[in-house]
């Protein structure tokens, strides 16, 4: 992982944003934020045959739709050679395993269709800033790590700007959620790329929250106060987790 004075003369950013791109032209898996250097760049005969524009240019039709009509998949063809690349990527170990397994068949694809190779590590969720933590001060570590809530503007001068692969990514879906928006742009730089926003419900008893006088749920965290003292008065007090912990707790607050 560069210092945030590398020049990144020796590991070119330019690896990173290819794994981006490809990765979200394939499969949709854009996930993460940059915060090292690949270990070896593409052979300089991986370009792109000079063939491949005038293909493109012989179907005007097809040209003139919108990008957004095609299907992420049929831009596998655009994909390029990535051989001799080597990456790591750090992610969470997701409490539903179907979706390790579904990343993983993604990689897999990735690998197949440009010649990278990809390393895998997933880790409890607890442990991935510590994790970050122990790569920005050993100078090394993944290529590519998940990022949760303000952890872009934390390590902040440890990531790279991943701009133009966020906005090529809004050129396809559209804008970003305001909340993804605030997270991963800092000082005007993309230093994350947005992958998902998971929503959060709040149950609530109805019938008790009436009894404390309120006939709906409440709107500030100050009428929430008030009327989380009616309810343990009550016997029935509010119960939400605040701690040094992933999810709830910060998604709360």
């Amino acid at each position: 992982m560069p210092s945030p004075t590398d020049s990144g003369a020796e590991r070119p950013a330019i690896t990173r944003r290819r794994f981006l791109n490809a990765a979200v032209g394939t499969t949709g898996l854009l996930l993460l934020s940059a915060c090292g250097g690949a270990t070896q760049a593409p052979s300089p005969t991986a370009a792109p045959k000079a063939d491949a524009k005038p293909a493109e240019a012989a179907k005007p039709a097809e040209a003139a739709k919108p990008a957004a009509t095609a299907p992420a998949a049929k831009v596998a063809g655009a994909l390029p050679s990535l051989k001799g690349t080597r990456l790591s990527v750090l992610q969470w170990q997701s409490f539903i395993p179907d979706a390790d397994t579904l990343f993983k068949d993604q990689i897999g694809q990735f690998q197949n269709e440009t010649g990278a190779q990809v390393e895998i590590e997933f880790t409890q969720a607890n442990d991935l800033q510590p994790k970050i933590a122990a790569a920005i001060q050993s100078g090394s570590g993944p290529d590519v790590i998940q990022m949760q809530y303000n952890w872009p503007h934390i390590y902040q001068q440890s990531v790279v700007d991943v701009s133009d692969v966020a906005e090529d990514v809004k050129r396809q879906t559209g804008d970003f959620y305001p909340q993804l928006e605030s997270a991963s742009k800092v000082d005007g730089k993309y230093l994350g790329v947005p992958h998902d926003a998971v929503p959060n419900a709040m149950h609530w008893r109805k019938s008790w929250f009436q009894e404390a006088g309120a006939n709906e749920f409440p709107k500030t965290f100050q009428e929430l106060f008030e009327v989380g003292k009616k309810l343990k008065a009550n016997g029935h007090p509010l119960g939400q987790a605040l701690g040094q912990s992933f999810g709830d707790p910060p998604t709360w607050a």
